[in-house]
C-alpha cells in the first residue's frame, strides 16, 4: 500500500471507526456504487458501457437504466464479474425502440436479447436518462460462476421458485468490497463524434447491511438503501453527516452550491454545445422528502432550478458577465423551473441581422430529441438570455455559465452530534457540458468532426448550526 492510500485508510478509520460508514466521492475512481448521469439513444446516439472488477474477488452487481422524466425503472438486471472481469454492453434505438446488446461472455442475468421488446410506459422518456450500477455482494465458491457460460443457466437457475437464491439470496455471499469501475461512452455513428463520459464513483455505500443481492428483475439495491451517512469535502474540512434516509446521504455527496461549465458557438467550426444537467436522486425526493428540490406552482412534479433569473450568470472569455434578461419572447423558457430528473439544454446564437426568439435558427439538439420542459418545449439557453445587442459585436460567442442553486436540505444531523444541524446548500446536480466541431478545412474534400465532455463543477456551502450559538460556518 502507497503512503496516500495508507493516509486515506486511516484517516477513515480514525474519523468512522469500526462501527460507522459513510458514502463519500471515491479518490480511485472505483468504489460499490457509480452514478452514469446519462445515456442517449437519441439522434443516433449510442451508449457504450464497460464495468471492470478491479478485485480479485467474485461480484454480484445490479445495474438499473432509469428514463429521463422521473427516473422509473427501464430495466434491471445482474451481472456476475469473477476477479479482474471486465463487462461491457451497449445501447441503441432501433424502430423507435430501445436495445440492449452484449458480446460478452460474462455472466447476465436478466440482461434483454435483442430481439426482445422492453416494456415501456407511454410518459417515460426512456431516449434518454441516468443509470445506477451498485455492488450487492462478494460470491464466494461458486463453480458456476464461468466467464465462458454465456447463457448461465445455472446461475439463473438459483433464483427459480425453491432454489438456493429464491429461499436465501444472501447464500454463498459475503460483504460487498468495492473495487468497481465503470467507462462510459456516447458515439454518433452517423456523424462521426464520440466522447468519454464523467462517471461518479462513491465508496463506503454500505452501511450494516451490505449485502443486498436480488432478483434480476428487481431494482433493489439502488441509490436509497446504502448507509445514511455522508462524508463531505468543504473549505478543506471534513463533514460527516447523518440523514434520515439513504438517498438523502447520496445526495449530499453530490450536492452543489453553484455549477459552473464551458460553451462554443463558434460559427466559424460550427460548434454547437449542450449541457446535460442530471439529477440521478429526484426520484428517491420525490417519493419520500422534496427538500431541495421545492415544489414550483401547483404541479407536484416541477422544482425550482436555479430559483431566479438573477442566479444565472453568463460570461465570455474576457470576463464580462451578463445575467439572464427576462422579457418576454428574448427569455427562453427556463432554467428557472424544472421537472426531469435528466434535462438537456442546447446554446444557441443568432445571427446580428435576426431578432431574439427566431426559432428557425435553433439548432438540432445532439444528444435528445425529447427531454421538454413542463411547457413541451426544448430546453435552448444562452442568445435569448441576453439582452440583444444589434448595433455591438457578438462577445458572447463562447465563455461560459454559472448557476448559484439557492435550494436547502436541512435535515442532516451531525454524527458526533445529533443536536448540531448541517444544512447542505444547492441541488444534488451531476453532468457535463458536450461540444462538437466541424472542421471542413481539414484536407480537401474531407469533413473531420470532433467532440469532448467537460464535467460541471462547482462550489460546497454547508452551514453548521451549533447548540445556543447559530449558524457557525
Amino acid at each position: 500500500m502507497n503512503i496516500s492510500k495508507l493516509t486515506t485508510a486511516l484517516f477513515l478509520s480514525l474519523t468512522f471507526g469500526h462501527s460507522q460508514s459513510a458514502v463519500h466521492l471515491s479518490s480511485s475512481k472505483t468504489g460499490s456504487a457509480i452514478i452514469v448521469p446519462f445515456y442517449s439513444v437519441s439522434n443516433q446516439m449510442n451508449t457504450l458501457l464497460s464495468l471492470n472488477n478491479t478485485t480479485d474477488d467474485n461480484k454480484a452487481v445490479k445495474i438499473i437504466f432509469k428514463e429521463a422524466q422521473k427516473g422509473e425503472t427501464l430495466l434491471s438486471f445482474n451481472v456476475y464479474l469473477t476477479g479482474q472481469d471486465v463487462w461491457t454492453m451497449g445501447t441503441a434505438q432501433f424502430d423507435e425502440e430501445i436495445k440492449f446488446l452484449t458480446l460478452d461472455e460474462s455472466c447476465t442475468v436478466g440482461f434483454p436479447d435483442l430481439d426482445e421488446d422492453i416494456s415501456l410506459n407511454s410518459e417515460w422518456l426512456w431516449e434518454n436518462g441516468t443509470i445506477e450500477i451498485i455492488e450487492m455482494g462478494t460470491l464466494n465458491d461458486l463453480d458456476a460462476l464461468n466467464p465462458y457460460d454465456t447463457d448461465c443457466d445455472e446461475m439463473a437457475n438459483f433464483w427459480h421458485p425453491g432454489q438456493m437464491w429464491d429461499t436465501d439470496s444472501e447464500d454463498k455471499l459475503s460483504a460487498a468490497t468495492g473495487g468497481l469501475h465503470a467507462e462510459v461512452t456516447l458515439m454518433d455513428v452517423e456523424q462521426g463524434h464520440s466522447a468519454n463520459m464523467p462517471v461518479i464513483h462513491l465508496d463506503g455505500f454500505y452501511g450494516e447491511d451490505n449485502i443486498q443481492h436480488t432478483k434480476p428483475s428487481t431494482a433493489i439495491p439502488n441509490l436509497s438503501t446504502g448507509t445514511q451517512n455522508s462524508s463531505v469535502f468543504s473549505n478543506g474540512e471534513n463533514i460527516t453527516t447523518t440523514w434520515p434516509t439513504g438517498y438523502e446521504a447520496v445526495s449530499a455527496v453530490l450536492t452543489q452550491h453553484t455549477l459552473t461549465n464551458e460553451f462554443n458557438t463558434e460559427t466559424a467550426v460550427a460548434a454547437q454545445t449542450e449541457f446535460i444537467i442530471s439529477m440521478p436522486t429526484l426520484h428517491y425526493h420525490l417519493s419520500g422528502s422534496r427538500s431541495p428540490f421545492n415544489t414550483y406552482s401547483s404541479s407536484s412534479l416541477s422544482f425550482w432550478f436555479p430559483t431566479l433569473y438573477t442566479n444565472k450568470q453568463y460570461f465570455n472569455r474576457a470576463g464580462e458577465m451578463k445575467s439572464h434578461y427576462p422579457c418576454g419572447n428574448c427569455s427562453p423558457i427556463p432554467p428557472e423551473v424544472l421537472r426531469h430528473s435528466v434535462s438537456n439544454f442546447v446554446f444557441f446564437r443568432l445571427p446580428d441581422e435576426h431578432i431574439p426568439g427566431d426559432i428557425w435558427t435553433r439548432p438540432t439538439p445532439m444528444l435528445s430529441e425529447v427531454n421538454p420542459d413542463h411547457l413541451g418545449n426544448t430546453l435552448f439557453m444562452l442568445t435569448e438570455s441576453i439582452p440583444y445587442e444589434a448595433y455591438e459585436p457578438w462577445s458572447f460567442v463562447n465563455g461560459k455559465i454559472k448557476f448559484l442553486l439557492e435550494a436547502t436540505n436541512d435535515r442532516g444531523r451531525s454524527i458526533s452530534d445529533p443536536s448540531i444541524v448541517h444544512t447542505f446548500h444547492g441541488m444534488p446536480v451531476i453532468g457535463f457540458a458536450y461540444t462538437k466541431f466541424s472542421n471542413a478545412n481539414a484536407q480537401p474534400g474531407l469533413l473531420a468532426q470532433y467532440a469532448f465532455m467537460r464535467k460541471h463543477f462547482g462550489e460546497k456551502k454547508i452551514e453548521i448550526s451549533q447548540p445556543g450559538t447559530g449558524v457557525e460556518k
